[in-house]
């Protein structure tokens, strides 16, 4: 095992983003990152909305096609390294899709979100669309819970979330694969879910299981994740059929550029700090379904080609790292 110590100027890494980082330098999948200082770390202090006295910043985002939700967001600690607790590209991306298109895919259907963080963005758009019933879900109870909160922030009354029409809950990939019969949904989201390469074949195994028999798997992915080409691949070998979703350059534009957002004095550093993952135009989206469903023909099948761009994406990226003079890496 090896350890890598490093100096960011760019804020903490997430706990994936550190191992995907280590595994690309050193070659090893058991290599592991650690970051032991931060320079020029931006606060949320100077944005619009944020109490220094909560810690916390209430955004709200216009989505399109009229759709606006609000969150609040956690001051994130230096020192923090939990995805969940910020916006990210993919959940903006996935919802802003979902608010100009989602009426087709959503109404009458039941819908789960996978790593929903706390912001469950795409759920709040989703449940504005008449769904059966609408799951946020992550792994802890923290998350769960200020997601749950959110949801309320956004006009879903407490007996309504309390009635799990539309609910957030703590769904586990690992518990939910060995389960013997898992509650299997219509519409999956997912956004920014994949870190490394074991992350990519565990969410493809807990999607096998929970999407229903005719049901979708929607979900953003980012070119630069360590482990989503490999998602994709698996998602394959289970029985998937894969279509890329087109979604318009204006739609990634809004988000690249913050407008997005209500807030409109917000400097790079600062729309950095409440959106990670930037730029957009580094991510997808995709749409599955199982194989002879008749909802997709083998013919139409896409997974080899977004396969091949993923992981030509990401070849490109690693190609491009160099060394610091008087480092080298070695097996």
């Amino acid at each position: 095992s090896k350890t890598l110590l490093a100096l960011s100027a760019v804020g903490m890494p997430c706990d994936g983003c550190a191992a995907g980082l280590a595994a690309a330098i050193f070659g090893d999948r058991d290599a592991s990152l650690k970051v032991v200082g931060v320079v020029n770390e931006p606060s949320l202090a100077a944005v619009d909305g944020v109490s220094p006295e909560s810690g916390r910043a209430t955004v709200t985002m216009h989505l399109g096609n009229g759709v606006a939700v609000v969150v609040q967001l956690p001051e994130v600690r230096l020192g923090s390294t939990d995805t969940g607790l910020t916006l990210w590209v993919g959940g903006l991306l996935l919802s802003s899709y979902l608010a100009q298109q989602g009426e087709s895919l959503v109404r009458n259907c039941s819908v789960l979100e996978l790593g929903a963080g706390i912001s469950a963005l795409p759920t709040l758009v989703a449940a504005r669309h008449s769904p059966r019933r609408c799951v946020a879900s992550d792994y802890c109870e923290t998350i769960v819970s200020t997601a749950r909160a959110n949801l309320r922030l956004n006009g879903a009354p407490e007996h309504v979330v309390t009635a799990f029409k539309v609910a957030a809950e703590i769904l586990d990939w690992e518990t939910t694969i060995r389960s013997n019969a898992p509650e299997q949904f219509d519409l999956v989201l997912f956004a920014d879910t994949v870190y490394t390469e074991e992350m990519g074949t565990l969410l493809a195994q807990c999607l096998n299981c929970v999407v229903a028999p005719n049901g979708v798997a929607l979900g953003a992915l980012s070119e630069i994740r360590v482990g989503s080409a490999e998602f994709v691949r698996t998602m394959s070998k289970t029985g998937f059929v894969a279509q890329e979703v087109t979604v318009s350059a204006e739609m990634k534009a809004r988000i690249d550029d913050g407008s997005v957002l209500q807030q409109n004095r917000l400097d790079q550093q600062q729309l950095l700090k409440l959106i990670h993952g930037l730029p957009a135009r580094g991510s997808i989206l995709v749409r599955w379904h199982r194989k002879n469903t008749g909802n997709l023909s083998a013919q139409t099948d896409e997974s080899d080609r977004i396969w091949e761009y993923l992981a030509g994406a990401m070849a490109e990226k690693e190609s491009g790292i160099q060394m610091a003079a008087g480092f080298e890496v070695w097996e």
